[in-house]
């Protein structure tokens, strides 16, 4: 037995004894027949050679380029893959990448003494050759060029021109120039032996103050700089300016105002012989207020009212808005009515704290029974009661609210009539013993 081993490239096969083999049928064994007549046994082992790929990548100088497989790559042509075959004759791929430096441009100027020289690549540069240029090998092999545009002169002046900010200053030649001294000329000698002029000229903008006084409704602010003010007071903020660095003051005078709320509102219901009223009390806002019913009134009190609901829009001074709706009630006729009810009620301490004790005083034209409810500024019952009123003065106390607030205390009467007023609620203030 013998061993028949070769080498291929990839698509290429070889045909033993009547068998092919290629890449799907690398080993086999084959009889041949020698010349004498007698059978030999041969193994047959075939090997393929990958394709080789190679990465080019290189940086080269603007002007330079390389050759592969007879194509130019430079600036022009800077990438490509070329084909190559091996000693075997097996095809390898190569992958061209390069990159191109550009020549770094480099100027040289200033003024000089006249005795004064500047060496540029071995070359000296004085009053007779004040300008030329320099072509320098750098590190990676590529050329930097360098302009020289030298002047010369006994007396070099230099002008020093800028703004600055209130407490910045230059001391030049043991002078302070600053808000005080911003202009002035200043000359001395250089080690060179020729003299320097400096030109000094300061220019100091104002220290920017801008006064702004705001009265805002409640609920809303003014912003700063991303700083929101929401509470009434004086605030002052510090900015920067962008373009010259220097800070200004801004000084807020902010005034939030109270929000619009009726202090007080009575109704009177429609009734048989009279015609239904409203009667609202404003508070809070800018005063005077503009007023607008659903009916067309325009006053804070109306009558000749028919039951039904109205609605009102109350608008300040700078646009700060109340909205509200009232229910005038039907009052049936009653035969031999009495003499018409009227019933006046007040509270005290107002404002109050928190869980403190509300004194209600009523004067009353006759005995009668009345609902009493405490509402929160949203419109949520917090407490119904019913009172017996006898006629006269009296007196009736609640507990106030646990949570501090604005609330109103509705009071209806048994011929439908309603009031109400403002409570204020206060956090409570504990003190020693108390």
């Amino acid at each position: 037995i013998s061993t028949f081993e070769t080498l291929l490239c990839l698509g290429q096969s070889i045909e033993i004894n009547g068998t092919v083999y290629d890449e799907s049928n690398t080993r086999g064994q084959e009889m041949l027949v020698s010349s004498t007549g007698c059978d030999s046994l041969v193994n047959v082992i075939v090997n393929y050679e990958d394709i080789f790929e190679y990465q080019l990548n290189e940086t080269l100088c603007m002007d330079d380029f390389i050759e592969v497989n007879g194509t130019i790559y430079d600036e022009n042509n800077p990438t490509g893959t070329e084909m190559l075959s091996t000693a075997e004759g097996c095809d390898s791929l190569v992958y061209i990448n390069l990159d191109f430096v550009s020549a770094v441009e480099v100027d040289v100027t200033g003024t000089l003494c006249s005795n004064e020289v500047r060496v540029v690549n071995g070359t000296t540069y004085d009053i007779n050759n004040p300008s030329g240029t320099e072509t320098i090998s750098l590190a990676n092999g590529c050329d930097s060029i360098v302009h020289v545009d030298l002047e010369f002169a006994d007396l070099i002046q230099r002008v020093i021109r800028e703004d600055l900010c209130p407490g910045e200053f230059y001391v030049i030649n043991g002078t302070r120039y600053d808000e005080v001294n911003p202009v002035g000329i200043e000359i001395f000698s250089t080690p060179a032996g020729c003299d320097s002029m400096y030109i000094v000229g300061l220019d100091y903008p104002n220290d920017n103050i801008t006064n702004i006084a705001r009265t805002v409704c409640a609920g809303e602010g003014f912003e700063i700089q991303g700083t929101f003010y929401t509470e009434t007071g004086f605030y002052t903020e510090r900015l920067t300016s962008v373009l010259s660095g220097c800070d200004s003051l801004v000084n807020l005078n902010l005034n939030v105002l109270d929000e619009i709320q009726p202090a007080s509102v009575l109704i009177r219901p429609d009734s048989a012989d009279v015609l239904g009223s409203i009667a609202l009390d404003i508070e809070g806002g800018l005063p005077p207020y503009e007023v607008n019913w659903s009916n067309g009134e325009t006053s804070l009190e109306i009558d000749g009212l028919e039951a039904g609901t109205y609605s009102v829009v109350v608008v300040d001074e700078i646009g700060c808005i109340f909205t509200a709706e009232y229910t005038v009630a039907r009052k049936e006729t009653i035969v031999d009515e009495p003499d018409p009810l009227e019933v006046n009620a007040s509270s005290s301490p107002n404002p109050v704290g928190t869980s403190n004790l509300i004194n209600l005083d009523f004067d009353s034209s006759a005995d009668t029974n009345i609902i009493l409810r405490v509402i929160d500024v949203s419109g949520r019952l917090i407490l119904e009661t019913d009172y017996f009123l006898p006629e006269g003065t009296s007196r009736q106390r609640i507990r106030a609210p646990k949570t501090a607030g604005i609330y109103f205390i509705q009071i209806i009467l048994e011929n439908g009539e309603q009031m109400s007023f403002r409570q204020v609620v206060k956090l409570r203030t504990l003190t020693p013993g108390g």
